[in-house]
């Protein structure tokens, strides 16, 4: 199996664990945004990124990495005059095969965002 089918049935899986919680899940084909899924529930809107790491050393790289995606995201969204209340930014991180880390951006102040772990899951 290739990295790229190994990370589109990581999404998938994301995908259908999110449904079960009653969210409406858009997977974003080909990637070429800066998030794989996006999930509504009500009200509550999550942009989400999905990562699959083979070697856990990479992964402040793959935090930090995906933090300024996000910012710069952001800001070209300002720019663009588009309000982003209400949103929320997530990375699910799955680095052992049957832990995935949760991380939400989180807005430190001064526009200082972090993704900061917020829980985990042994199983989805």
């Amino acid at each position: 199996m290739t990295n790229y089918q190994k990370g589109r049935a990581f999404e998938y899986q994301l995908k259908k664990f999110l449904e079960r919680f009653n969210y409406f899940v858009f997977r974003m084909a080909g990637s070429h945004s800066p998030f794989d899924l996006i999930a509504i529930r009500g009200d509550k809107i999550e942009f989400i990124q999905a990562k699959e790491l083979y070697n856990k050393s990479a992964k402040n790289y793959v935090i930090k990495k995906v933090e300024q995606d996000i910012k710069n995201f952001i800001i070209q969204q300002r720019e663009l005059g588009n309000d982003l209340i209400g949103i929320s930014f997530r990375l699910y991180l799955k680095i052992d095969k049957d832990r995935i880390y949760l991380y939400e951006l989180k807005d430190m102040g001064d526009f200082n965002l972090q993704l900061q772990l917020a829980g985990f899951y042994d199983r989805i």
